[in-house]
């Protein structure tokens, strides 16, 4: 008898660690996506930011009053960014965490103060990005952060 339980448990085993395997799959694939967003935006790539972002992506930004819509719309502010802030930096705080069809990540921004304002002083604040994915495309972005402190930061 303890052979048949066994081998059922063997094979039980087997199967969740299947199901385990392609879940961890899903989310590597999402976790992907997300790194290389994070990588345009570092570099300034905005074409393959632009890659990465579904055509009907929508954007939360705490600092803005309504969510934006289209690749247009999101890649606003790394353009933006880029002439100010060419050393403009997001890096991440730890592994993204990725759940179904989301994924979270922790950052922290670093940048020299932009030319021609009060001082040249850096930058840096931190804040969190929720992302959504389908099809191997951000569909949503929520960055949250506190806009107090990068506007005290750029008003000096």
């Amino acid at each position: 008898m303890w052979p048949i339980w066994a081998a059922l448990l063997s094979l039980l085993l087997l199967a969740f660690s299947a199901v385990s395997a392609k879940a961890q799959t899903v989310d590597n694939a999402k976790v992907a996506v997300v790194q290389r967003y994070f990588d345009a935006w570092n570099s300034g790539d905005i074409a393959a930011l632009r890659a990465t972002l579904a055509p009907s992506v929508e954007y939360f930004n705490t600092s803005n009053e309504t969510v934006k819509a289209g690749v247009d719309a999101v890649t606003e502010v790394p353009v933006l960014l880029s002439g100010m802030m060419p050393d403009r930096k997001l890096t991440l705080l730890g592994a993204p965490v990725a759940n179904g069809d989301q994924v979270a990540v922790q950052w922290s921004f670093k940048a020299t103060h932009p030319s021609g304002v009060k001082g040249q002083g850096p930058v840096t604040f931190r804040g969190a990005s929720f992302f959504r994915i389908e099809q191997g495309r951000i569909v949503w972005i929520g960055d949250y952060y506190n806009h107090a402190t990068l506007e005290r930061q750029l008003a000096r």
